[in-house]
């Protein structure tokens, strides 16, 4: 999958709330920033990065706000979700957590 966001400036996602999709995981595994409007990536896509959906200002206002920021500000965008991916979504995390839930049980 890096190979396919290799050239990519941005992930837009305007899913419906709900399961999360997993190219959303992907883009931001390859440091690729991504703008939401699901509220299942609130842990993940930080506040100035989500929109509301069905909002095609809001989308481009973030859009907007995005493209103003320095080159460097948007690659550690996508330095950190990565960090957020690998901490949260991996397997290893998940793994983690399936462990703790069992053990509980």
């Amino acid at each position: 999958m890096p190979e396919l966001f290799a050239d990519a400036d941005v992930l837009v996602s305007n899913m419906r709330a709900g399961a999360p999709d997993k190219v959303v995981y992907e883009a931001a595994a390859s440091c690729v920033p991504v703008v939401a409007s699901s509220p299942v990536f609130d842990d993940l896509v930080d506040p100035e990065l989500r929109f509301e959906r069905d909002s095609p200002e809001a989308l481009a206002e973030t859009l907007r706000s995005l493209a103003s920021r320095p080159s460097l500000e948007r690659e550690a965008i996508g330095r950190e979700l990565r960090r957020r991916v690998e901490e949260r979504h991996a397997v290893g995390a998940w793994a983690d957590g399936v462990l703790r839930a069992v053990r509980i049980a």
